[in-house]
């Protein structure tokens, strides 16, 4: 399985980054960064213009092993998830059935790199709340999600949009497993290493979902849950007996930042979600704290070229 992960949930080391970078072969994240082919010059730059784009990559310095070796990556087959989150500020800005979003939105900071990376710098480091920064965000990740098959690892619903999101969902299967909960990511590449065996078996029956969400209808999750069933909970016994093994192993692992490793069961459910989600549940949000009424989100708004409509997202939730 390969992940996409909010860019939100790193600053803090939340539970869906530490159990994407365990439970994922690769994840993908956005990384703020000054346009496409921009020369170490150029980044340099953006660096001393932008005090909050500095403490942004210092908050994140945590996972600095991660991005290193790979696991952790704003790239996939090639392309860019910043692509997809700037297409989907345009997409939001054209209006149409989406225009009740357009208050919310601020025109063209997605096309200014300078106002771009500040605006996303400063909204992640305090964990949101801009829409016009947290909307795009996340709805991209979603379109790039379904485009190349990846797992959307989300927390446990709470806030209003969540829990409107949530409603859109049509439940595949539920499992629980055991994550890292604290580490660095010196700390999560060992874990990996250690758990290699299972964790390749988890992947590739997760990996199978993902695969089949990505070009099934909404009505389809029963089916597909049917059909993965005895292989997901097969793997997720020799995961978890596997990682009971290695517990006092892991217990002992310790990063270069000397943050003690933790770990807890965690409650992993498999969702169908279809791909205009973000936007839709924006909007009911948006109706639920009086603002303008709105259409409903149209999902051809929306829908990626090869046709995909829905996605698999694992809501992460720590016991």
């Amino acid at each position: 399985m390969h992940a996409a992960v909010s860019p939100y949930h790193l600053t803090s080391r939340e539970p869906p980054a530490m159990a994407a970078f365990l439970l994922a072969e690769s994840c993908v994240t956005l990384l703020p960064a000054p346009e496409v082919g921009a020369t170490t010059e150029e980044v340099r730059g953006s660096l001393l213009r932008s005090p909050r784009y500095r403490a942004l990559l210092d908050a994140w310095s945590w996972c600095e092993a991660l991005w290193r070796e790979g696991v952790v990556s704003s790239l996939h087959a090639g392309e860019d998830a910043a692509d997809d989150v700037r297409d989907e500020a345009r997409r939001i800005a054209e209006g149409g059935r989406l225009a009740g979003l357009g208050p919310l939105m601020k025109p063209g900071l997605f096309d200014d790199p300078e106002r771009y990376l500040d605006a996303v710098a400063a909204d992640v480091l305090r964990a949101g709340p801009d829409p016009a920064v947290g909307i795009p965000v996340a709805a991209g990740l979603d379109r790039f999600a379904a485009r190349h098959g990846l797992a959307a690892i989300r927390p446990h619903p709470a806030s209003v949009a969540q829990r409107a999101e949530a409603r859109l969902t049509r439940r595949i299967f539920g499992m629980a497993a055991p994550i890292l909960t604290q580490g660095d990511g010196d700390a999560i590449l060992e874990a990996r290493r250690l758990l290699s065996d299972p964790l390749a078996a988890l992947r590739a029956a997760l990996a199978a979902v993902a695969h089949d969400a990505s070009r099934a209808e909404a009505s389809a999750a029963e089916a597909i849950g049917s059909t993965h069933r005895d292989a997901l909970a097969a793997a997720a016994r020799g995961y978890a007996d596997g990682f009971e093994r290695r517990r006092l192993d892991l217990e002992r692992l310790g990063g270069a930042d000397r943050v003690r490793v933790t770990h807890a069961m965690a409650t992993l459910t498999g969702v169908l979600l279809p791909i205009d989600a973000v936007v839709r549940s924006a909007l009911t949000a948006l109706r639920a704290m009086g603002g303008v009424p709105a259409p409903a989100a149209d999902a051809r708004a929306i829908v990626p070229a090869d046709g995909a409509r829905c996605l698999l997202a694992l809501f992460v939730k720590p016991l």
